[in-house]
């Protein structure tokens, strides 16, 4: 099977419905969700919270599972990092999901001072 082929079936199995990739690749609604799984997200909630965690898994309706997922609160200049382990969240909270870079976190240092 090709990288495409399990892409599909993957997309198959977590959403259901059509799993066929528009003209520029991508695919349709949570589906899309299967490139970003085992890499590490930041997740912007309704509420304003922001989650930093491993993406473990997706279900159609965007509802997602975080490993090793911290919040992270930021007041003026400083932030810090609650842990919370494993973490689920209710597709209809997701604000924004995106990949975090692993070679520019370390740099939030020279913009932030990090408390505990």
């Amino acid at each position: 099977m090709d990288s495409d082929g399990a892409v599909a079936a993957v997309a198959a199995a977590a959403g259901g419905g059509p799993t066929e990739a528009d003209d520029s690749g991508t695919l349709p609604g949570a589906s899309s969700l299967v490139e970003q799984l085992n890499r590490h997200v930041l997740v912007c909630l309704r509420d304003g919270r922001n989650i930093l965690g491993w993406l473990r898994s997706f279900d159609q309706f965007a509802n997602l599972v975080l490993d090793k997922a911290v919040e992270r609160v930021v007041v003026e200049s400083s932030f810090g990092d609650i842990p919370l382990g494993i973490f689920m969240i209710r597709g209809e909270n997701v604000m924004l999901l995106a990949e975090v870079d692993s070679s520019r976190e370390h740099m939030i240092g020279s913009y932030l001072q990090q408390v505990s």
